[in-house]
């Protein structure tokens, strides 16, 4: 049943029955699947265009649209948003915006023709007489516009990719310029060219040899990639171009996304290695090393994000110089507010000096890089002094040991057993006080342990 009034202005309400109702086999709700084709005009309202576009918007067993299907027999048809169409003539009508739901109220008159649904709330004389909203005089790019300020800016947005492929179609294929893009969808410079960029990004991966491992939820890896600043300096990305001048690193950002085959030379197996980046966190903690080679190297040997991290000397020094400048903003502040600590404020301070200088301390500790192996200072620092006495309870086989009148030099004489090294061995834990590589040195010496 369809209301005759035909003179209607655009936005005129109007009743019309769901076999009259076309859904949209391009709309970009699932332009980014793998099984779309984009359909001329003359094959829309095709009965294989129209089953293929009901299976892509309903899903395998009906998964994207089960929650309207228990909301539609819950409460009924709730009108919150209109059914926005365009009249093709010959009682045609193509939804412009409602593709959803107009694909879920066919798909439950189907089942209720065929006996084996309750409708509960929704009552049936709907599927004759759906209240649609009739735009005329509209053409594709005016379509185009209605669905993205639904979807891009409105509050049911497409997924990430489906935004920038429609900014994208307003940009390249309606000759609009970026200023009449984001004043039709109501989106920013920044967003609009981040959309562009991204999708010239993804395009170059499509390209790729891992082109075939492309899916949609890989695009916001490469938008992340693209709000990197450090990221983008290593593979040498120009915003003009939108193209990455350091193929050779762009390559190796690939893989790193990918699934990679590699022959076990042993075994003589292929083995496939996993993607090292799936996440934009690690796109942002890969964006932590990315100047420092070896750490990149790592990454590469290992395929260990983790591993490249832990192995990043550049890492180090920049979480010290964070450090190092939040401790210089927060002693500036106290500086500033110098009249109003409290006496309890006083002694936070005199906590944090002491720490700060338990950090120097431990630094003083700490062997040069360029020995193997140098004892670590002992915490008391006073291991130049000379022992008077020594007196020894308790270690091995000592217990009350007390030696008085020690000199520069000391002569120690017993039979084997007697525990002469042992003595030396409590001296010399006394000089290397909290040192616990002093420990080791004992088990070392007693060839308890190698190296």
């Amino acid at each position: 049943m369809i209301d005759e009034q035909v003179d209607q202005p655009s936005g005129a309400r109007r009743w019309v029955s769901l076999a009259h109702l076309y859904l949209d086999p391009n709309n970009f709700r699932f332009v980014d699947r793998s099984e779309y084709s984009h359909v001329s005009p003359d094959d829309v309202f095709k009965s294989e265009v129209q089953q293929r576009t009901t299976a892509l918007i309903l899903g395998g067993s009906q998964r994207n649209v089960q929650d309207l299907i228990s909301s539609i027999k819950e409460n009924g048809w709730l009108e919150i948003d209109p059914i926005l169409v365009r009249n093709m003539g010959r009682s045609k009508y193509l939804v412009i915006e409602g593709n959803r739901r107009v694909a879920t109220l066919k798909y439950l008159q189907r089942l209720y023709e065929q006996g084996s649904l309750d409708l509960g709330k929704l009552d049936r004389s709907f599927f004759l007489r759906a209240p649609v909203v009739l735009y005329v005089d509209t053409d594709p790019r005016h379509h185009l516009v209605l669905m993205g300020l639904h979807h891009i800016t409105g509050k049911r947005r497409w997924p990430a990719i489906n935004r920038a492929l429609a900014i994208e179609q307003l940009y390249k294929h309606f000759n609009q310029d970026a200023d009449q893009v984001c004043r039709s969808l109501g989106i920013s410079k920044q967003e609009f060219n981040l959309s562009i960029r991204t999708l010239a990004l993804v395009n170059s991966y499509k390209d790729s040899d891992y082109g075939d491992q492309f899916r949609p939820e890989k695009y916001n890896l490469f938008r992340e990639t693209l709000k990197n600043p450090a990221l983008r300096d290593w593979m040498g990305w120009d915003q003009a171009t939108r193209a990455a001048s350091r193929t050779d690193r762009l390559e190796r950002l690939f893989r790193w996304m990918s699934h990679e085959e590699v022959e076990e030379e042993e075994e003589d197996e292929v083995r496939e290695i996993d993607p090292v980046i799936t996440t934009a966190g690690h796109i942002r903690e890969l964006g932590k090393i990315i100047d420092d080679s070896g750490a990149l190297d790592r990454l590469d040997e290992t395929h260990s994000l983790q591993e490249a991290t832990l192995s990043s000397s550049l890492l180090v020094k920049t979480e010290i110089e964070s450090a190092f400048k939040l401790f210089g903003t927060a002693v500036q502040k106290l500086n500033s507010r110098i009249g109003d600590l409290q006496p309890g404020d006083l002694d936070h301070v005199d906590r944090y000096v002491g720490r700060l200088q338990g950090v120097a301390l431990a630094h003083k500790r700490q062997p040069p890089e360029s020995s193997d192996r140098v004892p670590w200072n002992p915490f008391n620092e006073n291991t130049k002094s000379q022992f008077s006495s020594v007196r020894i309870e308790k270690y091995r086989g000592i217990d009350g040991l007390h030696l008085d009148g020690l000199r520069r030099i000391n002569l120690v004489v017993g039979i084997s057993n007697a525990g002469k090294t042992s003595l030396l061995e409590a001296i010399y834990l006394l000089t290397r006080q909290n040192d616990e590589r002093a420990l080791l040195d004992i088990m070392r010496w007693r060839d308890r342990v190698e190296g």
